[in-house]
């Protein structure tokens, strides 16, 4: 088997006759209105000639794993393969944007694409539509992580199907699901505590998931993006995004033994014989020890790139945008009772521009609705945004997600408490995705666990997280606090308060 990295989570998966690529993403336009782009560039890959593929896979709905134009131009017979969440919202995006139809596979069965066999995991939680992609050819594995956390149970799974032994494992570093550099209300000091313990948290999965499989080669990639606009050039300075050069040496300070690899586009790796090519060509462009310099060159060619994207949202017409602005959060607000119910606040979304306004959304079950803010009625969360990118949203149906991940808003939390539940309900505006949470997080076993603090005071908790389910058994514990090792969410053993989110832990002291 052999892999070919094409740039951020792009691979190209080859063995006999038969080739398969996962996540490519060459456009020149990058993705979230031009926010991300591909570090390094790998545009040029765009001109190869794809139609030799055997199938396209998309391991899950964000435009950082989606490339229109790609998949537009393979053949018709080319199959496009997703994960099968509980909403078809990855089918939709990808026929919205490309005008291809997928084929939506089950999880948790083998599928085969010519020579190449494979199985897809999922993330326990509905909340999170992740996916890892593991191939199986001529005696080699590889274990294609992408963005998604796996539990422990469920690395042992893959293990199982590999036969005990993986050749590859990729590995994501520089998650990009929240952005301490946005909440205005935040001292610099305190966005800085806060992206370095995300860097941590980050890098610590990366590591936990290659000591598990003990791959032959750790494989870093999937980000971080190049950010280009010149409105967000400062979070490429941002320590929660290591690029891959620094992740490999993160790998090496901490002792890990194995061979871990920084790919740049078109570098490879023959699994079978262990060999390493590097793609001459990139390598003459670009290095991870010269990335700020390289960014400065990068911006500047692919200004008018931005430029070009900024005037296209600017020309949007809105018409009456405070209907537009009713009726969509109306209807958000009908889908599911039990989300608004944990949700429970007030979302004051404050747009400026020459299409802007004041909308306060009442996130609650007991008196759901939208209005235009009075100028004193609390609210809990704040964002702000221009009212190009609400347009793009309201007219365009640019997801939430899309637009949060794209960083062009700022935010304040009163209390300063991470609600999922409301980025969940922008994140999928959806009702089988709403309802499939709902069911997961009702029907969570009410299995516990014995747990012993830091100054020996025992503990009866819930067995699983109430976050996303994952197994408490091994949580680290300092003094009176646990943390669940998938999200490193934080509990109070005592109240069961969670620190870090709206969930809470069932907890009784024993002694």
């Amino acid at each position: 088997m052999k892999l070919e990295f094409l740039g951020h989570a792009g691979v190209r998966v080859e063995f006999g006759g038969t080739q398969v690529v996962l996540d490519a993403w060459f456009c020149e336009e990058g993705a979230f209105d031009a926010s991300w782009f591909q570090l390094p560039c790998n545009h040029h890959l765009a001109a190869r000639d794809w139609s030799g593929i055997d199938a396209a896979m998309v391991s899950h709905e964000h435009l950082d794993h989606i490339d229109p134009q790609f998949l537009r131009g393979l053949p018709e017979e080319t199959p496009i393969l997703v994960p099968r969440y509980p909403s078809p919202a990855l089918g939709h995006q990808i026929h919205n944007l490309s005008g291809r139809s997928v084929k939506r596979l089950a999880p948790g069965r083998e599928h085969e694409v010519g020579e190449i066999r494979f199985r897809i995991w999922v993330e326990e939680s509905p909340m999170n539509h992740d996916s890892v992609w593991v191939f199986k050819a001529g005696g080699c594995s590889f274990v294609h992580t992408v963005d998604s956390r796996l539990t422990p149970q469920q690395l042992d799974e893959v293990l199982e199907y590999t036969g005990g032994t993986v050749d590859a494992v990729s590995v994501q570093c520089a998650g990009a699901s929240w952005f301490p550099f946005a909440y205005e209300d935040l001292s610099p000091e305190r966005r800085h505590e806060h992206s370095l313990k995300k860097r941590s948290h980050k890098l610590s999965y990366a590591l936990q998931v290659a000591e598990h499989l003990k791959p032959r080669f750790v494989v870093i990639n999937a980000g971080p993006p190049a950010f280009l606009d010149p409105a967000l050039r400062p979070a490429n300075e941002d320590p929660s995004f290591p690029h891959a050069g620094q992740s490999r040496a993160w790998f090496a300070e901490v002792g890990y033994p194995g061979a871990v690899l920084a790919p740049l586009p078109g570098d490879s790796v023959d699994l079978a014989s262990g060999a390493v090519a590097e793609d001459a060509q990139a390598h003459a462009d670009f290095s991870w020890d010269g990335v700020p310099e390289y960014i400065e060159r990068y911006a500047a060619r692919m200004q008018p790139v931005v430029e070009r994207v900024y005037a296209r949202a600017d020309a949007l017409d809105a018409g009456d945008i405070d209907r537009r602005v009713r009726d969509h959060f109306s209807r958000m607000l009908e889908l599911n009772t039990y989300f608004l119910e944990r949700i429970d606040m007030d979302v004051l979304f404050d747009v400026e521009g020459p299409d802007g306004g004041q909308w306060l959304v009442s996130f609650r079950s007991d008196r759901p609705g939208v209005a235009a803010w009075d100028g004193e009625t609390p609210w809990q969360y704040r964002y702000r945004l221009h009212s190009r990118w609400l347009k793009r949203i309201l007219i365009d149906e640019v997801h939430w997600e899309d637009f949060l991940l794209s960083v062009r808003f700022s935010a304040s939390r009163n209390p300063d408490v991470y609600n999922d539940h409301l980025l969940g309900i922008l994140k999928f505006n959806h009702p089988s995705a709403l309802r499939a949470v709902e069911q997961y997080e009702l029907g969570r076993s009410d299995e516990t666990i014995e747990v012993v603090a830091g100054d020996g005071a025992r503990y009866e908790i819930s067995k699983f997280c109430p976050h996303a389910g994952a197994s408490m058994e091994h949580a680290p514990i300092e003094g009176r606090t646990i943390t669940c090792l998938l999200h490193h969410y934080t509990f109070d053993l005592d109240s069961g308060e969670c620190k870090t989110g709206n969930c809470r832990l069932q907890t009784r002291r024993l002694t």
